[in-house]
């Protein structure tokens, strides 16, 4: 015989991975400002093991008429510890339910463009060796920056290698920035078409 105690952590395995996927493509939350027109430049993220996980995913469009470009923010965040609580404890399960959808915050934001090209600038001096090692964890804090195109993708655990610092210290001063943008007032949020609401 199979307990609630038995399903609750492959249930919750299913939030997380739904919760992942928001967090990796911020474009498809289905109940988001739709994205259309905007094209991807860089994805951040930083996983904590038992605390918010957060994403920042920057697009740019080119204004009609206009030789420039706008930028767009999207900050995502997972409430790891809500959703962790819903399947894990019976209690909070009770009361908030076990739907299988993530608990997702989405904050748009405008960027200022030249001042996200700056930084971009300074991200494509940084060279380091690929392949160095540095261990593995069980618990800790993970951590990346992504270009969607040509499609290349670094991650790294905890403070990463040594010879990363360079990439680490970019990653921390701009998520530093993009976490200051993200909490201006909604009414600074930019206004674009709406997606519909899925099911």
């Amino acid at each position: 015989m199979t307990s609630s105690n038995d399903i609750a952590p492959d249930r919750f395995r299913e939030v997380e991975t739904a919760a992942m996927e928001y967090l990796m493509r911020p474009n498809a939350l289905p109940k988001a400002q739709s994205l259309d027109g905007w094209f991807p430049q860089v994805y951040l993220w930083h996983f904590p093991s038992f605390s918010a996980h957060r994403s920042w995913s920057i697009y740019q469009r080119r204004e009609r008429g206009s030789r420039f470009s706008r930028s767009l923010l999207r900050q995502t965040t997972w409430d790891y510890s809500s959703d962790s609580k819903r399947f894990l404890e019976p209690l909070t399960g009770l009361e908030k339910g076990l739907h299988p959808q993530p608990t997702i915050e989405v904050r748009d934001r405008p960027l200022d463009t030249a001042t996200f090209d700056e930084r971009l600038s300074s991200l494509q001096k940084i060279s380091f060796p690929a392949f160095e090692a540095r261990g593995l964890g069980i618990d800790g804090e993970s951590f990346g920056v992504r270009f969607p195109r040509p499609g290349a993708k670094v991650e790294w655990w905890c403070e990463g290698p040594d010879s990363w610092q360079s990439l680490t210290q970019w990653a921390a001063d701009t998520r530093s920035w993009l976490i200051e943008i993200a909490a201006a007032p909604p009414e600074k949020e930019p206004k674009f078409s709406i997606r519909p609401h899925l099911p």
